[in-house]
């Protein structure tokens, strides 16, 4: 498993050589994404590019996955998911805009979550 190797060069200290694998565990996991000609576990590896991404510090990473979730698994659980870590990320690069869009994204396709609550907080303390 791509993610499996990453961090193991992590644990190992060797964060240039996970840096190196980063690109090929993307193409990998994009290979899988489209064999998976049913789509049942598309999310998954989309997901693990996520994590490789954020691992990666690559805002531009973590923005295109989650679009691309967004585009083909927009009521998927792992959707929701990635649209708190994608917020969080873009707060974090200094993208208030883009993270309060993610928060209403994630209040519009599910409302309903155990979540839903804390998100709207988070909404009024930033003005969104």
């Amino acid at each position: 498993a791509p993610i499996a190797v990453i961090q193991h060069y992590i644990r190992e200290g060797r964060r240039s050589a996970a840096q190196l694998y980063f690109n090929k565990a993307i193409t990998t996991y994009r290979e899988l994404v489209v064999r998976d000609s049913s789509g049942q576990v598309a999310p998954l590896f989309r997901v693990k590019m996520f994590q490789i991404y954020a691992a990666g510090k690559d805002s531009n990473g973590i923005y295109e996955i989650t679009e691309e979730m967004l585009r083909n698994d927009p009521k998927h659980p792992y959707t929701a998911q990635i649209l708190l870590e994608a917020a969080r990320a873009a707060k974090s690069y200094g993208n208030e805009r883009r993270a309060l869009a993610y928060l209403r994204r994630f209040l519009q396709d599910f409302p309903r979550s155990p979540l839903a609550g804390e998100v709207r907080g988070e909404l009024r303390e930033h003005g969104g």
